[in-house]
């Protein structure tokens, strides 16, 4: 199994800095943004340092998420105002379900992101 990233290892507050930052600037200033993050981590005594291509990295991981999400609550919506269903029991069932195949598209698409071997890397893509 490959280490686990720089980006993983941030303390909750930084990394909550970092993901809000991210969805501020549009997923953009990759550089700006990891100077930005590397000044407070060293303000904060966290020892260690992350370059831009982790971080751009990482501001893609959100994106990805973001907009897997918003795509989701879009697609509920839409259910919602063209198929009524006053006892919502349509709306439960398949609100279970997009939640569990989204929750594991994220989980193979986490697993990914740390493999090291393109074709393994490829395989869990195609998983999720």
């Amino acid at each position: 199994m490959p280490p686990v990233s720089k980006v993983a290892k941030l303390p909750p507050e930084i990394r909550a800095w970092l993901e809000r930052t991210f969805v501020e600037r549009g997923f953009g200033d990759i550089v700006a943004v990891t100077e930005e993050l590397n000044a407070l981590m060293k303000r904060a005594g966290v020892a260690i340092t992350i370059g831009k291509s982790a971080v751009g990295a990482e501001s893609l991981r959100v994106k990805r998420a973001q907009e897997s999400i918003a795509a989701t609550t879009r697609s509920m919506q839409l259910i919602a105002d063209t198929a009524p269903d006053e006892a919502d029991k349509r709306g439960e069932a398949l609100n279970a379900m997009v939640s569990e195949g989204l929750f594991e598209a994220l989980l193979y698409a986490r697993e990914a992101e740390a493999e090291d071997d393109p074709a393994a890397r490829i395989a869990l893509m195609n998983k999720a």
